[in-house]
């Protein structure tokens, strides 16, 4: 049997982001199903409309930010794992991360290789957790 890909939620108003996302999944192939929102709103449909293994989400965004994005999820129960990109650094940020259950917070600008790496860890956290 086929183990499904992971499929994975990119969430960030800027397109250039989403498509760097998108790119740097692509490998290994067939390992992810990547799908893009331009803000919070889209991706809260995106994930009612169909279940995720990862959320990724920039903190700003206009309408829904991702910390509002994160919170409502949480609060409507979803267990997706999150990772949370912003270019500025916040105050609170990381304890607020941690209270949500965010996996990690990574800082614009990025590259391929965090990105891949962060993918993988958030994935294999979340599957450990399951598995607990």
């Amino acid at each position: 049997m086929t183990e499904r890909p992971s499929r994975i939620l990119v969430a960030d108003d800027e397109e250039q982001i989403r498509f760097l996302w998108h790119s740097a999944l692509l490998k290994p192939p067939g390992a992810y199903h990547v799908v893009t929102a331009g803000d919070g709103c889209e991706a809260l449909e995106q994930m009612t409309r169909a279940s995720f293994d990862l959320l990724v989400t920039d903190i700003r965004m206009p309408g829904m930010d991702g910390l509002e994005l994160t919170e409502t999820l949480r609060q409507l129960g979803y267990q997706v794992a999150i990772i949370w990109i912003s270019a500025l650094s916040m105050p609170n940020m990381d304890a607020e991360a941690q209270q949500l259950g965010v996996h990690c917070c990574l800082r614009k600008p990025l590259r391929v290789a965090q990105i891949r790496q962060a993918v993988a860890d958030a994935l294999a956290a979340s599957t450990q957790r399951l598995k607990s």
